[in-house]
């Protein structure tokens, strides 16, 4: 029988001993290792690419929901938590269940029945893709001198967006994510800058050009007579057309409220 790796993220005491009594009666379990904050969970999550991961939300360091955003493989997530005010938002996590504590059998039986039906179903990759998208990252997908890569970003890694008839020139910040060392200045994508801007208007972009959307929140000064703007990591001035004026300057009065 294969052994389903699990790892527990769980800053008590108490419910971690309990849970760990439980689970030693499953045969098909291995705990292959347990963690008392959400950084050295995320660096054990990542570095022991488990099939299970138990993890409460509020922890020191990083919450559950925060190292979620953050890990680099697809295990099956359990929470285990205290506290029912989380649970809507855990389902949303795609989560294979969600148990409050303290620790039932008969409730911890069924979350591991779930569990193991994606596990053996290779459910994973989809869940892990919906969770970064429910944490508000976005996924580029592009081609470098290596072949096809895909990643998802954090939005504030990305500065500003620059179009070129049905493909786009995303310029990056300068610092790497926390997720991943590696970063690459620009990357360029197949997508129109409209469809870009209906899509990521809720992380913060906004139109400013027929040929340029912007991180909002990079926008460091505005130039009102020459209707141009300077962004954040960046020295170059981008224009703001006659025809996105008004919505640039509805949107900078909102932030001065």
């Amino acid at each position: 029988m294969k052994k389903i790796r699990t790892i527990i993220i769980e800053d008590e005491s108490a419910s971690l001993y309990m849970l760990k009594e439980e689970l030693i009666q499953y045969q098909n379990i291995e705990i292959i290792g347990e963690y008392r904050d959400g950084e050295d969970g995320l660096s054990g999550i990542n570095t022991q690419k488990p099939d299970l991961v138990f993890v409460d939300i509020e922890m020191p360091e990083m919450d559950g929901f925060a190292m979620l955003r953050l890990i680099t493989c697809n295990p099956v997530i359990i929470f285990y938590t205290g506290h029912k005010k989380y649970a809507l938002e855990a389902w949303d996590y795609h989560a294979a269940d969600f148990i409050i504590k303290p620790l039932d059998s008969k409730r911890l039986k069924l979350a591991l029945e779930k569990a193991i039906d994606d596990i053996k179903n290779k459910r994973q990759d989809e869940r892990l893709r919906n969770q970064k998208i429910f944490a508000g990252l976005i996924e580029l997908t592009w081609n470098d001198p290596d072949g096809k890569k895909s990643r998802f970003f954090s939005p504030d890694e990305i500065i500003y967006i620059q179009a070129d008839r049905d493909y786009l020139r995303i310029f990056l910040s300068a610092t790497p994510s926390k997720a991943e060392n590696q970063w690459e200045k620009t990357i360029i994508i197949k997508k129109t800058i409209k469809a870009a801007a209906n899509e990521w208007e809720k992380h913060g972009f906004l139109q400013v050009h027929k040929s340029y959307l912007i991180n909002f929140s990079k926008v460091i000064e505005w130039d009102k007579s020459a209707k141009k703007i300077v962004l954040q990591e960046t020295s170059e001035s981008i224009s703001i057309g006659r025809a996105f004026i008004k919505k640039f300057q509805q949107k900078w009065s909102e932030q001065l409220v």
